[in-house]
């Protein structure tokens, strides 16, 4: 296995987005970007909703998708650990709220690793 990866991005007025690019040098080939732990946040100054997806490829299919909302001056967490997520060997990790709202922040901080294809899941 290749080593860890973090990402973290803040929406501010805008949608928050981060991608974890796929290994593409010799020595990394055939290995997959997996999402180990997801922390998101979403506030605002006024009512909001948005929704955040985990993608595998920056056009490619939802692996995971969340749906936040928030009353003005209130905000929402969510905190996941433990996961196993994984873009196709080749394909980018793209974590992103989809709309972004002009009057929220949006936070995404983001962990995992690389791994060959066909690593067992939950493996360390």
């Amino acid at each position: 296995m290749a080593g860890p990866w973090q990402q973290a991005n803040r929406g501010a007025g805008g949608a928050a987005s981060v991608t974890q690019a796929a290994p593409t040098n010799g020595s990394t080939t055939g290995l997959q970007v997996r999402l180990r732990q997801l922390i998101v946040s979403f506030s605002g100054t006024a009512n909001a909703t948005d929704q955040l997806t985990v993608k595998d490829g920056a056009g490619g299919t939802n692996l995971l998708t969340l749906d936040f909302a928030a009353l003005a001056n209130t905000g929402q967490v969510a905190f996941l650990a433990g996961m196993d997520i994984r873009a196709s060997v080749g394909k980018d990790l793209v974590i992103a709220f989809v709309n972004g709202v002009a009057t929220s922040n949006e936070d995404i901080n983001a962990s995992g690793d690389f791994i060959p294809a066909g690593y067992p899941m939950f493996q360390s």
